[in-house]
């Protein structure tokens, strides 16, 4: 079945597809780095009745999940429970401090537990990109509740989920009930794509975005991206149809590597003379290195000089003044969002003063 527990190395690790043995035949299967929890709960019988796991810091792995009511696997809502009216299913979320959230429904949509009933919970807290310094390859691997099956680890755990801040969560989650989940608006594709393990920021393009009048784009989404390590072209499409499946319609998803600039900076930093001029170098480094970092937004954000300037100012107090002699330009990463506006000055508009704006 699904979500068994592996050991290899001390480490813990679970399947997401089904694993069908043959005696005395070896099969090569992908293993995800997590320990399976099983929470076990009596409903209440009332509407939006919901679950939120003891784990926080966005430890749970929220695409592996499982809920069943008496033993009977309910679908899960991405996005909301708008499109489950009368129909069994739970939505799941992750709260802005990391917590794994369980909403079931209201008596027209989703699910309503009754007192009698037994809800279980399975999941998988995970390691995130920490499981990618484990060493596991040639190490035996075990199966719990299965003595008899032995297996080899041929290589160690790469990919894993990048632990995201909760800023990232707070904006990109979907709502809940009586929201359209169907990821067809921007924010809610946007939710899908951001909120996926692995992808520290993306970029997403529907028809509207690129040309409007071309027919060939409808109902295609590209998504330009960057993630926590190199995806391999068989995850990236692992992606695209995964998005594809959170949509009640045709919409295609398309994986578009980000390109990267290389930019040289060049700095004169002055400095006090108490100053430790090693360590002021050190922190101006990892200040500088900090700002272009890849994180959640980096690819909407434009840079300029004067950030570059603020940015060394503050990563030591030893620091009078700095001169900035490359780059000689601003970083522009995106086209302008909005129309060029120009203006005409009109001798009848009014006066200007000193720390007023007059508008026309």
């Amino acid at each position: 079945s699904t979500f068994t527990q592996f050991i290899c190395s001390g480490y813990a690790f679970f399947n997401r597809e089904v694993i069908e043995l043959e005696a005395n035949k070896p099969l090569q299967v992908t293993l995800y780095q997590g320990t399976v929890n099983t929470k076990f709960l009596r409903g209440s019988g009332t509407d939006l009745q919901s679950w939120v796991s003891d784990e926080s810091l966005f430890s749970v792995s929220d695409e592996d999940v499982y809920v069943l009511i008496n033993n009977v696997l309910i679908t899960k809502a991405y996005g909301s429970l708008w499109n489950y009216k009368n129909a069994p299913a739970y939505m799941d979320s992750t709260t802005m401090e990391g917590r794994l959230l369980i909403q079931f429904g209201t008596s027209q949509f989703g699910s309503v537990p009754g007192v009698n009933d037994t809800i279980a919970i399975i999941y998988c807290v995970t390691q995130g990109e920490s499981g990618n310094n484990y060493s596991t390859a040639g190490s035996q691997v075990t199966v719990q509740g299965y003595g008899a099956i032995r297996g080899t680890a041929v290589e160690n755990p790469s990919g894993g989920a990048n632990q995201k801040s909760a800023l990232a969560y707070k904006n990109n989650t979907a709502g809940s009930f009586g929201t359209y989940g169907s990821a067809v608006t921007k924010s809610q594709y946007s939710a899908i794509v951001n909120t996926y393990p692995g992808v520290v920021d993306a970029y997403t393009q529907a028809q509207r975005e690129r040309n409007p009048s071309d027919l060939k784009l409808m109902n295609v989404i590209t998504v330009t991206g960057i993630t926590s390590s190199p995806w391999s072209e068989d995850q990236k499409q692992d992606f695209c149809e995964w998005c594809q499946q959170q949509s009640m319609y045709t919409t295609r998803f398309v994986w578009i590597d980000a390109t990267p600039v290389p930019r040289d900076i060049s700095l004169q930093v002055f400095c006090y003379n108490s100053s430790v001029l090693s360590v002021v170098q050190q922190n101006v480094e990892s200040a500088i290195r900090e700002l272009f970092r890849a994180r959640p937004g980096i690819l909407m954000t434009d840079f300029y000089r004067s950030d570059i300037i603020t940015t060394v100012r503050n990563s030591d107090s030893g620091i009078a003044y700095v001169i900035i002699d490359e780059p000689v330009e601003d970083m522009p990463v995106t086209q302008p969002s909005s129309p060029r506006l120009t203006f005409e000055i009109t001798d009848s508009g009014g006066t200007l003063t000193p720390y007023f704006y007059s508008y026309g």
